[in-house]
């Protein structure tokens, strides 16, 4: 009985020894590098949202294939001119499918492009937005079934 205590003891070590072991060599790491500049150029890009009253409108809802993205972008309520103004959609399980479109003014304030959404699953869509000083984007997921 002895015995058995003591080989089972020795198995625990080496159990905990070979977890720590690997945890250690597989760290994803749950801290973030460069946190402090990453989260100064958040509150920067936020602070100059708010300063400048921007309101973007996106749409409502994507389907599987061809979408006509609108999206509607204005500071202090008058429209938002000669933007840049990108359309990002990628799928979150395989990133071949990942494509960035430019958006054409419409209108003034109005933005448009084509997107394709291929097949369903989860999509990240992202509209980033880029004028003089202010630079920043809107992000939302898609679920399609």
């Amino acid at each position: 009985m002895k015995i058995f205590l003591i080989a089972l003891y020795c198995l625990f070590i080496l159990a905990m020894a070979s977890g720590i072991t690997i945890a250690y060599r597989q760290a994803e790491g749950l801290v973030e590098p460069d946190y402090y500049e990453k989260a100064s150029a958040y509150f920067s890009t936020k602070s100059a949202e708010s300063s400048s009253g921007l309101s973007v409108v996106l749409p409502d809802s994507l389907q599987k294939g061809a979408n006509q993205v609108h999206v509607t972008i204005s500071t202090h309520g008058e429209p938002l001119r000669n933007a840049h103004v990108t359309f990002f959609v990628g799928n979150l399980s395989k990133k071949t499918y990942d494509k960035t479109v430019p958006m054409k003014e419409t209108e003034p304030g109005s933005y448009r492009t084509t997107a394709v959404i291929p097949f369903e699953g989860v999509w990240l869509a992202r509209v980033d937005i880029r004028k003089e000083q202010l630079q920043t984007s809107r992000k939302w997921f898609i679920e399609l079934d």
